[in-house]
């Protein structure tokens, strides 16, 4: 079934990942001497890291640009021919569109972290590049796969709650955005759910180990609570939409 959706959303995420990749490169490419794109004049891991998905081009390109996608899925979906087919068992309706879920976050992980690695080796950000890197990248990828899935399965859940497709995903991006716009307004330090997915909570390397594996298992943790809470709302749910 991923295979049919994604025939018809392909076109939308190449036009995607080559315009983030494009538009990456623009802001990164002759900008390595400058001094916010370094930790006490060298460039590390991290802090070109959080160049390249910094709060706001994070907020009005990578999130919108999946919501946008995670929309068309979950639309093919809950298509009526598509839906037919599933009459007689709802949960295996739910559970091919979890999966297919689970795909696409996957799918948008593996894109933006090779735009990662690609303006990495374009702006010749070689000292980054060693064993440890590699590590990093794997937490960093697990950690927003399960960012992008929660998106998804919270969108499943609104969704299931108002059955308005459009106001769902204006719920969904105004929950991301809101902590991010208050910030300014409160003294104590507060981090958004975006910033928990790239890691700005993270300022040292040296803790990236120990606060990277406290955000796996807390977005894990709160994965799973929504699953549940989603089998919950299947469960009454008219998968035709009639009430």
């Amino acid at each position: 079934m991923f295979r049919n959706v994604f025939n018809i959303i392909k076109t939308n995420i190449y036009t995607i990942f080559i315009v983030i990749l494009a538009f990456t490169l623009m802001r990164t490419y002759g900008s390595i001497n400058s001094e916010y794109i370094k930790d006490n004049g060298v460039i590390t891991l991290f802090s070109f890291y959080k160049v390249v998905f910094n709060t706001h081009f994070v907020l009005l390109f990578i999130l919108p640009s999946y919501i946008v996608i995670n929309y068309q899925l979950t639309n093919f979906y809950i298509e009526y021919k598509v839906l037919l087919r599933y009459q007689g068992s709802k949960f295996l309706w739910w559970k091919e569109l979890i999966l297919s879920q689970l795909k696409l976050s996957l799918l948008f992980a593996v894109a933006i972290n090779l735009i990662f690695v690609v303006s990495v080796l374009i702006n010749g950000v070689t000292q980054v590049l060693n064993p440890f890197f590699i590590f990093v990248l794997i937490i960093i990828f697990s950690i927003e796969t399960l960012g992008f899935l929660i998106i998804s399965v919270s969108s499943l859940l609104v969704l299931f709650i108002i059955s308005n497709k459009f106001f769902t995903n204006i719920i969904i991006y105004t929950f991301i955005v809101v902590p991010v716009l208050v910030k300014g307004f409160i003294y104590k330090e507060i981090y958004s759910f975006s910033d928990y997915m790239f890691l700005v909570n993270i300022v040292e390397l040296e803790m990236f180990f120990i606060k990277g594996c406290s955000v796996f298992f807390w977005f894990l943790l709160i994965l799973v609570l929504l699953l549940m809470i989603n089998l919950k709302q299947i469960k009454r749910k008219d998968i035709l939409w009639r009430s």
